[in-house]
């Protein structure tokens, strides 16, 4: 039997790591790899199904043009182990009495498949329901399938927005155009609750003093930004969001302009002197902010309405022509949505 189990990389990059376990591998660490030194470099996980094991047994899951595109890496999880070895997974059918009594959380080196955000997408929402016989879905690979149905739902309802995110290496800070969820209330109230249901086995890789109360959420925001911005930005690849430039001799490209390039370029990084690019971030995040839903605590929320014309043909003020659409702009309490003020009568 074959468990399939994954891996959001949010420390080192944005990557989704594939990797199994097999029931037909030795349950047990070899006894000469017993007597290394416990401060030595992790140990081999001795029942990881190898990489072309795996990418045989993804690619009749999910075709094997994901898998080709796949590449091979391994990580290091600090996983709960008894003096034999690593503990199973509870989705893996073993024959014969297990010694499940944890000694100590322990490090093991993992073979696994590295998919960038795009491929990991298409591969979550690309597996089956159910799993074929002889293959389990462990609880790590089911959270991050849920974790990518809600990221296309929020595709499908253009709950996106652009941005500039700014990321500090080191003393070093850069600058780059994403797209980024944007969450109403409701969908920050399903995020929550969705990282609350996060296995521990995902955040076995981090390192103990980055494990805070926060990680899951941000791990699950960190997921659905990622994938939301592949998306969105392959599909733009072949746009072009600004006119041609008549003259070959204009100045250089101004950052307004070479932010929206990079919305839909491999490459998102913005170069210009750094105050400029603090000066433009700040100004882009305070009318970007603007856009953004209200706190789930604000007692109303502003929104518009679109009526139809009449069918008479008549406006609503008794003239005629009506075949005109008409726009209100309007208040609406988020305890009770049937009520409506106008935003005239508030002004």
């Amino acid at each position: 039997m074959i468990v399939l189990h994954a891996i959001w990389d949010c420390n080192t990059s944005p990557e989704l790591h594939i990797w199994a376990e097999s029931s037909q591998l030795p349950m047990t660490v070899p006894r000469h790899a017993g007597r290394q030194s416990e401060k030595q470099k992790p140990r081999g996980h001795p029942f990881t199904l190898t990489q072309d094991a795996l990418k045989e047994t993804l690619g009749a899951l999910a075709g094997n043009l994901l898998v080709r595109i796949a590449s091979p890496d391994n990580m290091t999880l600090c996983m709960p182990s008894s003096s034999k070895g690593p503990l199973p997974s509870p989705e893996l059918i073993l024959e014969g009495d297990i010694d499940l009594s944890v000694a100590a959380f322990k490090p093991w080196d993992i073979s696994t498949l590295a998919l960038d955000p795009a491929i990991a997408l298409d591969f979550l929402l690309a597996l089956p329901g159910n799993p074929p016989r002889g293959l389990a879905f462990g609880s790590s690979l089911r959270f991050w399938r849920t974790a990518a149905s809600l990221a296309f739902e929020l595709i499908a309802r253009q709950c996106y927005m652009p941005t500039v995110q700014e990321l500090r290496q080191k003393r070093a800070t850069t600058y780059r155009a994403a797209w980024e969820a944007a969450l109403a209330p409701e969908d920050s109230y399903r995020v929550q609750t969705l990282s609350g249901m996060m296995p521990p086995i995902s955040w076995a890789f981090m390192p103990p003093e980055e494990k805070k109360a926060t990680l899951p959420q941000d791990m699950t925001l960190h997921f659905l930004n990622h994938t939301i911005d592949a998306f969105v930005r392959s599909r733009l690849s072949s746009t072009q969001l600004l006119p041609a430039q008549r003259d070959s001799r204009a100045s250089a490209t101004t950052l307004p302009a070479q932010w929206l390039q990079a919305l839909a370029s491999d490459d998102p990084s913005l170069t210009a002197p750094a105050r400029e690019l603090k000066e433009f971030s700040a100004s882009m995040h305070t009318w970007l902010g603007q856009i953004r839903p209200l706190e789930s605590n604000s007692p109303f929320r502003t929104c518009f309405r679109l009526d139809t014309p009449p069918a008479d043909g008549n406006g609503g003020d008794g003239s005629s022509g009506g075949s005109d659409w008409l726009v209100s702009f309007l208040l609406q309490a988020n305890d009770d949505r049937c009520l409506l003020v106008p935003a005239e009568r508030v002004w």
